[in-house]
């Protein structure tokens, strides 16, 4: 049992190598994203002229954001149809503007006016991490050339059974090495085993999870971005924010999400390309809630709770912490994907030994049977 366990977790590694080494260098950079505007721009809060924070105000039309946006040569729009979503946070009274080209504008929407103006690399590192082959000049309404989406949700499957094989061979082998073990790679890749297993086997559950999201039913995973539709015809919003929350409150397809003001909402989404409009209420220890209209004649189209804002949570460790002390996504599960790299870079050392071996001992046969051969000729 344990040699067959031993050829599928190494097999199973050759396979989801690749995947692996993606999952994980793009996932440093999706968790720090917050904490590194040259991930993801920060996300400002609007102030007055006094230089006081605004809250929950939206004074501008659709059409005052696209031309405030336009002003700007920097994010390269000229219309609606350069415009990925407006991302409108209510409790900052900031819209990010996210276009086509990977830029965004954050507009205040008191005052009209533009911040900052920034290139949003977490984007396409997203797309990378779920296993579109996309740069950081790929527009977001262009399908990726190369799409491994398949491969790597099978290798998340292999990644979750190299983990359980690795606790299986480290059980089997914890009463025979000693800690001087600690000197080679197969001592320092098995006793690195049972330090970060449960972090390691939380992210990439949730990660198969978020990876498949695509594939479950609606109602569990909301997919309000739109495909990459580059021929496909805008829809120019005509429902403006302020009627929206009329909506959300008056509206008995919406009654459940249960919004009485713009405190009850976490986001609102203007996607001008499907042409819908979308509010989420989110709680952070709960599951979220969102409601989706057209954008156009104010129809609920639906109201659902929303797992996956839960479940990113999940993945990346922020789950009961608060804002200020990050130390489970930080302090735990950070530190536990940096042991990961000692962990791999020890596992590769032992896969190249293993088919090094494997290719010596075939040359060795062959070898033999050469010496055979010549006897008996002779």
């Amino acid at each position: 049992m344990n040699r067959i366990m031993r050829l599928w977790h190494i097999w199973g590694s050759v396979i989801s190598l690749f995947a692996i080494v993606i999952f994980f260098s793009t996932g440093y950079f999706m968790k720090i994203r917050r904490d590194a505007p040259i991930v993801m721009p920060s996300g400002l809060s609007a102030k007055n002229e006094q230089g006081k924070k605004l809250k929950y105000q939206h004074l501008l039309t659709h059409e005052e954001i696209l031309r405030a946006v336009i002003a700007e040569p920097k994010m390269g729009v000229k219309s609606w149809d350069d415009i990925y979503h407006l991302d409108w946070r209510p409790k900052k009274s900031m819209v990010k503007v996210k276009a086509n080209n990977l830029m965004e504008a954050q507009v205040n929407t008191v005052t009209g006016e533009v911040e900052v103006v920034s290139k949003r690399n977490y984007d396409w590192i997203s797309r990378l991490h779920a296993g579109e082959m996309v740069g950081p000049n790929q527009n977001m309404n262009e399908k990726s050339t190369f799409d491994l989406t398949y491969y790597f949700l099978v290798s998340g499957f292999i990644f979750i059974f190299l983990i359980i094989s690795g606790v299986y061979l480290w059980l089997k082998k914890m009463k025979t090495i000693g800690w001087k073990s600690l000197l080679s790679a197969r001592g320092l890749h098995l006793w690195l085993t049972p330090i970060i297993v449960l972090p390691l086997l939380i992210t990439a559950l949730s990660g198969l999870v978020l990876q498949a999201k695509h594939y479950l039913p609606e109602s569990f995973s909301p997919n309000d971005e739109y495909k990459q539709m580059k021929t496909a015809a805008v829809i120019v919003p005509k429902i403006e924010i302020p009627e929206f929350l009329k909506i959300l409150k008056n509206n008995e397809a919406a009654k459940e999400a249960n919004i009485k003001s713009w405190k009850d909402v976490w986001r609102v989404y203007t996607y001008p390309r499907s042409g819908h409009m979308v509010a989420r209420v989110y709680n952070k220890h709960d599951v979220g809630y969102e409601v989706r209209i057209n954008s156009v004649t104010g129809e609920v189209q639906r109201a659902i709770p929303r797992y996956t804002d839960w479940i990113e949570d999940i993945h990346e460790g922020r789950f009961f912490e608060n804002k200020n002390f990050k130390w489970m996504s930080w302090g735990v599960f950070l530190s536990v994907q940096f042991i990961f790299i000692l962990s791999f870079i020890s596992g590769l050392i032992l896969l190249i030994r293993y088919f090094w071996k494997k290719s010596k001992s075939k040359s060795k046969r062959r070898k033999r049977k050469k010496r055979k051969r010549s006897k008996k000729k002779q």
